[in-house]
């Protein structure tokens, strides 16, 4: 997957821009951020690939979340979507996350996997079958420094995976999110139409406190494409503050030329 990329109407002047010249260090926190760029982050409401919530009020220990994934609807063009749990990706380059992916070809395919991402690495598929109407529970956690637990259950199932990985992680924020996923080649792949994906049990570990969702923050963010047009909105926090909904609108996503899309699937990962 990639970091968060923000619309050009938040930052004006500056194009789509991806946060990338905050400090990486993991005592980053948006209090000592120019006041700048602190400004903008904190009024991000659209960007062009990702749409969900994120806290950048960190640090954060830990991340979890669960999720149904959809029923993806036939399209004429190859598109994709992403749904995931991470920290990190927001105020520096690095990020951790794990979650699902579903792909779309225009032959009426539809394919599903688990995965976990480190970046700058690629993203690995894990040994969890996933399908249409499985709910998966993720939870990415810090066991020491610099090292990381990631647990994936389909609880649909009963299969799961748990793995240690070294990272070394800002710790400076964390995501709930719906995303359009990025080609081998950069650019951003429509994003299917999956219809709604509904977050629960979203919390994470605040200064050794276990918060809500809400509790952490976090701020909204719709997925919109190169127009502006809303293509995926993020719904208000519910009640108990640790869930809440993304909806694919009707609007088409720009199309992208469907052979770079096979090109990349030949190359064995669609995703960076």
């Amino acid at each position: 997957m990639n970091k968060l990329k923000i619309a050009a109407a938040i930052c004006a002047g500056a194009g789509l821009l991806g946060i990338t010249s905050a400090p990486a260090a993991a005592s980053a926190r948006t209090k000592k951020l120019p006041k700048q760029l602190r400004k903008h982050i904190l009024q991000v409401r659209d960007s062009i690939n990702w749409s969900g919530y994120a806290s950048i009020n960190g640090p954060f220990e830990s991340v979890e979340g669960a999720w149904q994934i959809t029923n993806v609807k036939h399209s004429a063009q190859a598109a994709a979507n992403a749904t995931w749990i991470g920290i990190g990706g927001i105020l520096g380059n690095d990020l951790i996350q794990s979650g699902t992916e579903t792909d779309t070809s225009p032959d009426g395919g539809v394919s599903y996997q688990a995965w976990i991402e480190m970046l700058p690495n690629p993203p690995f598929q894990i040994p969890v079958a996933v399908s249409s109407g499985n709910s998966v529970n993720v939870k990415i956690q810090k066991i020491g420094r610099d090292f990381w637990n990631i647990n994936f259950k389909n609880l649909s199932t009963g299969q799961s995976y748990s793995a240690n990985e070294i990272y070394r992680s800002s710790l400076s924020s964390a995501e709930w999110i719906e995303e359009a996923p990025s080609s081998a080649f950069g650019g951003v792949i429509p994003i299917d139409k999956f219809g709604s994906v509904h977050f629960r049990n979203a919390y994470a570990l605040h200064l050794r406190r276990r918060e809500t969702l809400a509790q952490t923050g976090a701020m909204p963010i719709n997925l919109i494409d190169s127009l502006g047009r809303i293509l995926a909105q993020t719904s208000k926090i519910s009640k108990r503050g640790s869930g809440f909904a993304v909806k694919r609108t009707k609007i088409s996503p720009i199309s992208q030329p469907n052979f770079l899309f096979r090109a990349v699937k030949r190359m064995g990962s669609v995703f960076k």
